[in-house]
């Protein structure tokens, strides 16, 4: 029944683009051919909006696609685990991690020297509340919880976990909708910090209002086009790298195998069942595969037949300035804009745990996984 009513909606649109699209249990998978990678996005993009589609596979091809290169594996065994965990970013570590306190056998694999080269690298290090998710949905639950827990853990991996409080910073330009000045003012200064305020007490979130002259007194060089904020104390940062390598060591502490410079390239599945995990240094029998390859855990899930999205990538610039310029800041700090970009929460200034100001990120569409240009 679920199906059928996705079917109804997903086929509307693609009789209109001139695509196929099937649906199974919620996946909904395009196929055919549209002009450019633009429209390729765009497509994923609408069908995913539907209510009810879980995951879209997107198989739409258009002109100078690049197919994925598979590499070669070696097929002579090199070990056996109960668990194979596939990425060694901040995900998979921590997974391995926890695993450890099992009487199970684990490996992780990772196909860069070290972990924390992929996407763990390059995040902007903040231990978000969960104020900023959608409302009700697993990514929140989930924020808030993983907020709660994170104190405990960093003090048990002895990595830096600093409470230094966001401002959430409200000025005219923060409302893009065409009203009137008189009303985006009002909506601004009042609507706005009661809705993010009442969220939190909702959400058990701490947070309160603050006005316009306390923040300039707090902070003399934010913005003089502030009206006011809204302050969430409990905001943190981290080391993304020294967090990941803890957990990575923790694992192996514990018996984890850690195998570096090993990339994955098929996962055998014989009745239904994962039998064996092909790299490029050899083959590893397993019982159960984890997939944490993070970018690339599209392409990871295609392998053992059990594809259930595309992920269409994104690139970023953060910048990191010298520490003689703390002084210009003493929290972190977001400008707050309506309606809100898709999927990207705005940036902001964050003080490191180094005692650096960090700016940034931006946030780009891009065709290719591997382009980290600037």
């Amino acid at each position: 029944m679920r199906d059928e009513k996705i079917r109804k909606k997903v086929e509307k649109i693609a009789r209109k683009n001139g695509i196929a699209a099937t649906v199974e249990e919620g996946i909904v998978y395009l196929n055919g051919k549209v002009d450019s990678w633009n429209e390729y996005v765009k497509m994923g993009r609408a069908i995913g909006k539907i209510k009810g589609v879980e995951g879209v596979v997107n198989n739409l091809e258009y002109p100078g696609k690049k197919g994925v290169a598979k590499k070669k594996g070696k097929k002579e065994k090199i070990g056996e685990a109960d668990v194979v965990v596939i990425g060694g970013g901040v995900i998979g570590c921590a997974i391995a991690r926890e695993l450890s306190k099992y009487k199970i056998k684990v490996v992780l694999v990772e196909k860069g020297e070290d972990v924390a080269l992929g996407a763990t690298k390059a995040n902007n290090a903040l231990v978000h509340t969960g104020i900023g998710e959608k409302m009700g949905t697993l990514k929140q639950k989930l924020c808030i919880e993983g907020h709660r827990l994170f104190p405990k853990v960093a003090k048990e991996l002895g990595v830096p976990y600093k409470e230094c409080g966001m401002w959430i910073v409200i000025t005219e330009d923060s409302i893009a909708y065409k009203l009137p000045k008189i009303l985006k003012k009002f909506i601004a200064k009042y609507i706005v910090p009661f809705i993010i305020l009442r969220r939190a007490k909702k959400l058990g979130i701490l947070m309160y209002k603050v006005s316009r002259k306390e923040l300039l007194k707090k902070e003399p060089y934010v913005t003089k086009k502030a009206l006011v904020a809204v302050f969430s104390p409990t905001y943190a940062m981290t080391c993304p790298f020294r967090y990941t390598i803890a957990l990575a060591e923790n694992a192996m502490e514990n018996g984890v195998e850690v195998m570096l410079n090993t990339e994955v390239v098929d996962i055998i599945v014989e009745d239904s069942r994962v039998r064996k995990v092909i790299t490029t240094k050899g083959s590893i029998e397993t019982k159960f595969v984890i997939n944490a390859a993070g970018l690339y855990a599209d392409e990871v899930a295609e392998m053992a037949g059990a594809r259930e999205y595309t992920i269409h990538p994104k690139k970023g610039a953060t910048l990191i300035f010298d520490k003689e310029c703390k002084k210009y800041v003493n929290h972190s700090a977001t400008l707050l804009r309506l309606p809100r970009v898709e999927h990207y929460k705005g940036g902001g200034i964050m003080l490191t745990v180094d005692g650096n100001v960090q700016w940034g990120p931006t946030m780009a569409e891009v065709e290719s996984k591997e382009d980290t240009s600037v």
